[in-house]
């Protein structure tokens, strides 16, 4: 099999093991052994298990930081997020924290889980599901899943050229 593309392997783990709010088990072999006989390669396994736990471990770290991110607090990426990310992406993602669905925190978050993706560059579909798979796994975030949900997957409308106006 040629070498998967870790956003898929870890869409494949997101969509068939992972619960609202919860963690995964990455140290379960079931999920493992499952992957395998779907035809998935046991490094990409090992990395997709490995980026949800980081999620985890990054989720427990910036809440200890919150109060320093302000509802109104501001990002300039750095010249690495700025290069990796497409300006589609970049784009998408400062529509979601306008219109209210992603927060400073939740950003923060999305934009780790981004950067760790060995691949040189991250899409807005790329980016759309890893603003979900951060929402998913966070309680407090249903109603801005749904949301998310709706705009990504079912109206088709967030393509990551919207604008907001104030």
């Amino acid at each position: 099999m040629q070498r998967e593309n870790l956003i898929n392997v870890l869409m494949y783990v997101f969509e068939n093991y992972y619960e609202p709010g919860h963690f995964i088990d990455t140290k379960t072999k079931h999920i493992t052994e499952d992957m395998l006989k779907a035809g998935f390669e046991e490094k990409s396994i090992a990395q997709a298990l490995l980026w949800f736990k980081e999620l985890n471990a990054t989720k427990k770290a910036f809440q200890t930081h919150k109060n320093f991110l302000g509802k109104t607090s501001f990002r300039v990426l750095t010249h690495f997020e700025d290069n990796k990310m497409t300006a589609e992406a970049r784009s998408g993602l400062l529509f979601l924290e306008q219109i209210g669905i992603v927060d400073p925190l939740t950003r923060e978050i999305i934009l780790d889980r981004a950067m760790t993706l060995a691949q040189p560059v991250i899409d807005l579909q790329e980016l759309k599901w890893i603003t979900l798979m951060v929402l998913f796994s966070q309680k407090r975030k249903r109603h801005e899943l749904m949301l998310t949900e709706s705009l990504i997957l079912h109206t088709g409308f967030f393509t990551g050229n919207e604008t907001i106006c104030h």
